[in-house]
């Protein structure tokens, strides 16, 4: 179904979902607006943050655009995918949770920030796959 309003309300929910668990460093939080290839990949990596003792403040996150840039549709809805360009704007630091040090980022000044996201169809709803940093993609032939 590619009914834009709901597509773009799944991809808002999950844009936020995703940054909650991200932060909770609990991916159970979002799980059901990830795949579980992207669930299985933030469980690993925000372990690994838990096991440094470092935690991700995200504050006053807001997302500013969900520009839809690519989209597959096969037959059927298994394979269909959809590639958005998010920005968005946060104050996003890392703290040392033993220490409250901030070791990364700036606890008073918001950033704007630009990623790629592909989103696929799943029972309920379309579910954040995969994230790719504007730097990743070099060519916009990628997304064919």
């Amino acid at each position: 179904n590619w009914d834009y309003d709901n597509i773009k309300n799944d991809i808002e929910e999950a844009f936020y979902k995703v940054q909650i668990a991200w932060m909770e460093r609990n991916q159970d939080l979002a799980k059901e607006y990830m795949s579980e290839k992207l669930y299985i990949r933030h469980k690993s990596n925000t372990g690994w943050m838990k096991v440094r003792k470092e935690k991700n403040i995200l504050e006053k996150m807001k997302l500013l655009s969900a520009t839809p840039i690519a989209l597959k549709d096969q037959d059927g809805t298994s394979s269909d995918c959809l590639w958005i360009h998010i920005r968005a704007k946060s104050i996003d630091y890392t703290i040392n949770e033993e220490t409250n040090e901030i070791i990364e980022g700036n606890k008073y000044r918001a950033t704007h920030f630009e990623e790629y996201w592909k989103f696929i169809k799943s029972e309920k709803r379309w579910v954040l796959d995969e994230i790719k940093q504007i730097d990743d993609i070099n060519d916009l032939d990628f997304f064919d």
